[in-house]
């Protein structure tokens, strides 16, 4: 993870029959500022390293001629209602307003498309940049502001990247139930695997061997996995290293360790 990044943002909405949850304003605004609170993150974690990072967001929602004012990108699908594995069926829908709309609509094409127009974004105004992906954000929260599910239909988790190392990341305002608060820690999280970081919390891990034999760095251990058997108590007899807290372990520390700067390029 170095260079130039161009960051392509929806904030998903749901309308029509399946709608159930909603953007409000406050919401809106709080989901740009985590966006920019996570660039300003890796770009400073950067920094201590010598390292050059630099973020662009560009936020990608429709503005209304009626409201005079940027609103969100409109689907007909409830996406916290769908299993993460339909995803594919309403991103379709923001990519389709900006021509990069898939025909057939497949799991595969869908994609492929967000992998072409990510590509595009490379050398849009601004650039060039040397990597591009998008975030798709989406709203768990009623009208009268209550929260939702923290999870998608079917799933354990709120948030997660379609393909480790691939250019699209999907967040949940509510995820897993953390609360607005801790959206931005999400998105840093989701961001690390965007740039090829593996999990290293307990429920994401199961070894402390290489975890992304098919990207950049195969031969990189994951060896601040939580996985051993004596996970949880500090010390990882199956990794044979003390365990620390790291952005990858799905906590709020700041720490980013070892393996995982390894992972991504540092």
């Amino acid at each position: 993870m170095r260079g130039r990044v161009t960051v392509q943002v929806f904030r998903m909405d749901s309308t029509g029959a399946a709608s159930v949850y909603d953007w409000s304003t406050t919401h809106m605004l709080f989901a740009a500022d985590s966006v920019y609170d996570m660039m300003n993150y890796w770009a400073y974690m950067a920094s201590l390293r010598n390292v050059p990072l630099s973020f662009t967001a560009n936020f990608k929602d429709p503005f209304s001629h009626y409201t005079r004012s940027t609103v969100p990108t409109r689907t007909n699908y409830e996406p916290i209602n769908n299993s993460p594995n339909d995803a594919y069926l309403w991103v379709n829908d923001a990519l389709s307003l900006h021509g990069y709309g898939a025909s057939p609509i497949t799991f595969t094409n869908v994609w492929e498309k967000n992998e072409e127009f990510n590509a595009a974004a490379l050398s849009s105004s601004g650039g060039p940049y040397d990597h591009a992906f998008s975030i798709y954000l989406v709203s768990n929260f009623r009208a009268d502001g209550t929260a939702g599910p923290g999870a998608f239909n079917g799933a354990s988790y709120g948030a997660f990247v379609p393909v480790l190392g691939g250019t699209a990341q999907i967040v949940a305002l509510n995820a897993a139930g953390f609360g607005l608060n801790y959206l931005w820690f999400v998105l840093r999280h989701e961001t690390g695997h965007n740039f090829w970081a593996c999990d290293e919390y307990l429920a994401g891990c199961l070894s402390c061997g290489p975890c992304a034999s098919n990207g950049p760095r195969p031969s990189v251990l994951n060896a601040n996995c939580a996985a051993g058997p004596t996970a949880g108590d500090g010390y990882q007899t199956l990794c044979s290293v003390p365990r620390v807290e790291c952005v990858m372990t799905n906590t709020s520390t700041e720490n980013i360790c070892t393996f995982t700067m390894q992972k991504i390029g540092w």
